[in-house]
């Protein structure tokens, strides 16, 4: 995996994701290059939108997602409409620019988890 900027914060993010107790890995939703055709083949089959990482909680079960955006990277349509589908469906789905982010935003979970 080239140390790009995205690959490492993917990386930081599993790592503390594994830390507070998700079974999570990356979701690697790209085309994949053939040296044989030397160019890049997509899957017809994969689902358009699913974020980088993808997992759930080994505690309760709750499914988790996390999109990286490093840089000028935006969401696009479909994984607008991922995420806002997995949070209505009761998932944790988040967009994270780094892993100190993710942690922040994690942290507002489990308090909104912990209310009541």
């Amino acid at each position: 995996m080239a140390k790009t900027a995205t690959n490492i914060t993917t990386k930081a993010c599993i790592d503390y994701l594994y830390l507070i107790g998700y079974k999570v890995w990356r979701n690697n939703n790209g085309a994949v290059y053939s040296v044989q055709r030397k160019s890049f083949l997509k899957n017809p089959n994969h689902l358009l939108g699913v974020p980088d990482i993808v997992g759930f909680s080994r505690i309760n079960g709750r499914a988790i997602f996390v999109e990286i955006k490093t840089g000028k990277d935006k969401l696009s349509p479909a994984q607008s409409r991922f995420i806002a589908e997995a949070k209505e469906s009761g998932c944790i789905a988040l967009v994270v620019k780094d892993s100190s982010d993710l942690i922040e935003q994690m942290a507002k979970v489990n308090a909104s988890d912990n209310v009541g």
